[in-house]
């Protein structure tokens, strides 16, 4: 039996041969009919899947430039049906024994599917466990039956970063994904999160696999913290009996689809953190005197961290005349902990439910705003549901300003029904002029049409490129793009996992597509300044699942200001970068010059940089990042916005600094973000322009005095100027020593009628230093 903490490398008997070990290595991936996996839907293919995934973290592969990571290849399965009959174990990467003095500890395996689906035949048994789960994309897959079809356990590592795509969920008997971390107070350890609870007991097969026994984990404690963002986007939940139990710290699901089970019991989402939902719509099957609803917002994370539910442009209905309730809120305000509850362009199927109710309360958060929602039976539900009544005494040791309830421009059949103890903390919308700038509707450019119309893939191994970081590949990586530029179409340049070392600047082509298989890495050698990839003139561009550690700049990319031009950086890793990660700049890269360039940033991890990005596009969107700041770093903006930049989904790890998260020249729109709090987190914004717009909402806008402490303003926005626009909604903050907006001396013109605040429980504060106290 495994020790709950003694993570073993377990051999793996299966051989590749020497032509198939060198085509995995050149290819960066394994694939699992090497291993021997048939996926005809007959064969068990346990076995076989089971070595293709130890494989990929044996230290057989090049480690990176930092820690003990290695280049652990891709696992990738083929069109097929691959039957299995027991829990698959995605292992550490790097095998147990040390690598420059350090124990690999992290899980960084990605899997991907063409057509391919997985099928667990035993339904008592889960499909995968991802032990030590710290930077995973599983991506074109299909999970079909068995009890939990993705079960992560990150033991909270910090910077965990989990992005789940275009794979479809179908038959679980349990959560189809589950990410809760449960700890043992048996256990005692110096650090709390070594008291982590493995979920599973391990034990040896008699061919040196691994056979995974589940802990019954409801005997056990919730862990308070669960450092992991995580991402689900285009993803498919058929019939499963419950979709996800979700306790990641930040946790965004987009574009999918939701189709319950008839023999659900509780919700079909389970959810103890902050959890966003936007473009999802959801289909219940309702049986009669079955307890089901769509979504628990849960207390066990409490006293500490956020508890949170943001839906947006989410339609949920039901096969029948009876609806469903949407939110079960259990979680309450403790003063350590906020929770919120936001519902905005949502169309809801709830009369008739058992709460008759789109919310019920078993405790009351202290922010609940709904907004230009429907009800869509015709039928009248009210607003709100209860448990229990609220009594005069409910609210009467709160702080007022740490509540606000806001319902606006909802149909005549959800009755706002507030009752007298929260009418009190009733706030007013914002004026619809207002409200309506933040309606952002922009075309963005998605990975998938992007990769459209790729006619032709190149290799950089096939030029010449090592992939073992101890010499120059980057002779090699241009030929690879000059060969590219002799292709007709659009190419994709493939870079193996690897560590690649860059003895100078890649010029990229105007048109082009470079993606990382598994893990690869790119850095410079001591001393060499500049970027690892240029790219000048700039039309078609994706940078795709690629590390970038230990440089001076990352991405340096301009554009035309007269071209449409479209750049994609998808998935892509910046450690210790000493400039800005990225710098996008069109025409002469000025201030608010026009251009038609689109920038997207999605799903990217932004580690001890100096600064994440420097740009001028017409339209950047930086979706779903991670950014962990630099203490090192000088009084600047993480990011430096002279466009028009918006910040979506945001974790937010200010490390003990004096930056701001961004410097304002032109208009920008920051939503649904975590800014942090550790080391007393940054201001949000520092404003250099009279003409742009600063728009906030449902974000969590954390400054205080810094524990350790560089000098820095304790305010959101910081106006050097005051822009055309200032408003906020939905937000909350801790503690509330903080100003809202401060206007520095010197500064010219008005903030009456510039700053419009609604449904914030932060502080309503402004500080014009101008005024002669």
């Amino acid at each position: 039996m495994l020790g709950l903490f003694s993570f073993r490398c377990f051999a793996v008997e299966f051989q590749l041969d020497d032509a198939k070990r060198r085509e995995s290595q050149q290819s960066g991936y394994l694939n699992v009919r090497d291993f021997g996996a048939k996926g005809d839907g007959i064969t068990d293919d346990s076995d076989a899947i089971q070595r293709a995934l130890l494989q990929a973290g044996t230290p057989d592969y090049s480690k990176f430039f930092y820690w003990a990571w290695t280049a652990a290849p891709e696992v990738f399965f083929p069109e097929g049906t691959y039957l299995i009959s027991r829990t698959l174990l995605v292992p550490i990467c790097g095998g147990s024994e040390k690598r420059d003095g350090i124990i690999p500890i992290s899980n960084h395996i990605n899997l991907r599917g063409e057509n391919a689906t997985i099928k667990q035949i035993n339904p008592t048994q889960d499909l995968l466990y991802f032990r030590m789960s710290h930077r995973n994309l599983i991506e074109g897959l299909t999970f079909e039956g068995g009890r939990r079809q993705i079960k992560l356990w990150s033991r909270n590592l910090d910077e965990s970063r989990v992005v789940i795509r275009d794979c479809t969920f179908r038959n679980s008997s349990s959560y189809a994904i589950d990410d809760q971390l449960r700890f043992d107070p048996a256990v005692e350890r110096r650090d709390w999160f070594l008291n982590i609870l493995e979920p599973y007991l391990v034990k040896t097969n008699e061919a040196g696999l691994p056979i995974l026994t589940a802990v019954d984990e409801s005997r056990y404690p919730m862990s308070l913290f669960v450092s992991t963002g995580m991402r689900i986007s285009r993803c498919s939940f058929q019939r499963c009996m419950q979709v996800m139990s979700v306790w990641a710290d930040w946790a965004l699901m987009d574009n999918c689809t939701l189709e319950t089970h008839p023999e659900m019991s509780g919700p079909a989402i389970l959810s103890g953190a902050a959890l966003m939902l936007e473009e999802v719509t959801g289909l219940a099957h309702v049986t009669p005197g079955k307890q089901q609803w769509w979504i628990t917002v849960h207390p066990q994370k409490q006293p500490s961290g956020i508890v949170a539910l943001d839906l947006q442009k989410v339609r949920l209905k039901t096969d029948s005349e009876k609806g469903l309730c949407v939110v079960r809120n259990e979680a309450k305000f403790t003063g350590g902990s906020h929770v919120y509850i936001i519902a905005d362009g949502c169309e809801f199927q709830s009369a008739g439910s058992a709460e008759n109710s789109v919310i019920y309360l078993v405790d009351v958060p202290n922010l609940i705003s709904v907004r230009n929602c429907r009800e869509t039976s015709g039928k009248k539900v009210n607003f709100l549901g209860f448990k229990r009544p609220l009594d005069e005494d409910y609210f009467c040791r709160s702080d007022p300003q740490m509540f606000s309830f806001v319902v606006d421009d909802n149909n005549k059949n959800m009755i706002a029904n507030l009752p007298k103890t929260m009418e009190a903390f009733a706030d007013k919308p914002l004026p619809e002029k207002v409200a309506q700038r933040f309606e952002v509707k922009p075309t963005t450019v998605t990975l998938s049409r992007m990769r459209e119309g790729i006619t032709t893939q190149l290799n950089v191994m096939d030029f010449g490129a090592g992939g073992k970081g101890t010499t120059d590949d980057s002779a090699a990586f241009q030929k690879a793009f000059t060969a590219a530029r002799e292709k007709a179409g659009l190419v994709e340049v493939i870079v193996p996992a690897g560590g690649y070392l860059m003895g100078r600047p890649v010029e990229l082509l105007p048109r082009v597509v470079v993606r990382g298989v598994g893990n690869a890495a790119l850095t410079v050698p001591s001393g060499r300044q500049g970027a690892i990839f240029t790219a000048s003139g700039a039309e078609h561009l994706v940078v795709q699942n690629l590390h970038f550690f230990n440089c001076e700049q990352a991405l340096e990319i301009t554009t035309k200001t007269k071209s449409k031009s479209n750049i994609l950086v998808d998935y892509c890793k910046f450690y210790q970068n000493s400039r800005q990660a990225i710098t996008c700049l069109s025409g002469t890269g000025t201030i608010g010059e026009p251009n038609e360039t689109t920038l997207r940033m999605s799903d990217c991890t932004f580690s001890l940089c100096n600064s994440a990005l420097l740009h001028n596009a017409r339209y950047a969107l930086m979706d779903n990042p991670w950014i962990s700041t630099d203490p090192n770093a000088a009084d600047s903006g993480v990011i430096v916005n002279r466009g028009f930049f918006h910040l979506k989904a945001l974790i937010g790890v200010p490390r003990d600094t004096n930056q701001h998260w961004v410097d304002n020249y032109g208009d920008v729109f920051l939503d649904r973000c975590r800014f942090g709090g550790e080391y007393g987190g940054l201001p949000m914004v520092e404003n250099f322009t009279a003409r742009g717009e600063v728009l906030i909402q449902n974000s969590w806008l954390m400054i205080y005095t810094s524990f350790i402490g560089k000098p820095k303003p304790i305010t959101v926005v910081d106006c050097k100027e005051i822009p055309a626009l200032i408003a906020l909604r939905g937000n909350w903050s801790w503690p509330s020593a903080q100003m809202m907006v401060t206007v520095r001396k010197g500064t010219q013109g008005k903030l009456e009628g510039r700053f419009f605040e609604s449904g914030n429980t932060a502080p309503r504060t402004i500080k014009d230093e101008r005024i002669k106290e």
